[in-house]
């Protein structure tokens, strides 16, 4: 599925873009959409740091486990720090939680 919606976000994966209800659109970085994508189908499955980077860089470009950390920060942002999406399970990894 491409694009998943939510109370009042609408993400669209083909689009690359947040929408929100009230007309903001948002557009992510490629590889922050790439992990949100994961996060999303995996749900409610917790992602290790690892397997996200596996996942969306591979093993021929293999950044620190702290570039999983800086796109976290970024969606967060993006998706208006709403935590109960993205969640931190500590010393494991990232959850996407839909209440």
């Amino acid at each position: 599925n491409l694009v998943y919606e939510f109370e009042d976000l609408t993400i669209d994966f083909e689009a690359m873009t947040f929408k929100w209800k009230h007309g903001e659109i948002i557009f992510p970085q490629t590889k922050d959409m790439q992990i949100l994508k994961l996060l999303i189908q995996k749900s409610p499955q917790v992602i290790t740091r690892d397997e996200i980077l596996n996942e969306v860089w591979g093993i021929e470009d293999y950044p620190s486990e702290r570039t999983v950390d800086n796109s976290i920060v970024r969606l967060r942002q993006s998706l208006k720090n709403q935590q109960v999406y993205l969640k931190s399970v500590r010393g494991m990894g990232y959850q996407w939680i839909v209440s």
